[in-house]
């Protein structure tokens, strides 16, 4: 799965995957036979695209320049333990 978003400043990359599997565990993989076995960050060249992205600044953020980000979220089926 990847997800388009941004590092904002004073945020580093690691927080950025720690973040991102906690939200996954908890939010998508919940009550499933799914878990997060790996996050990555790629860099998000959006220098030419011709699509109008939008970023909207965060209040509850340090102001700047975020840093376009792809998360790539790998996820693994873990074995049901009532179901052997």
């Amino acid at each position: 799965m990847v997800q388009r978003a941004s590092i904002p400043p004073g945020y580093t990359e690691t927080q950025i995957k720690e973040g991102a599997m906690e939200d996954y565990e908890k939010y998508v993989f919940a009550n499933s036979d799914f878990t997060v076995k790996d996050v990555g960050i790629l860099d998000w060249d959006r220098g030419e695209s011709h699509f109008p992205y939008v970023q909207n600044q965060n209040s509850n953020l340090q102001s700047g320049n975020a840093k376009p980000i792809i998360v790539s979220v790998l996820a693994h089926r873990v074995q049901n333990e009532a179901s052997r």
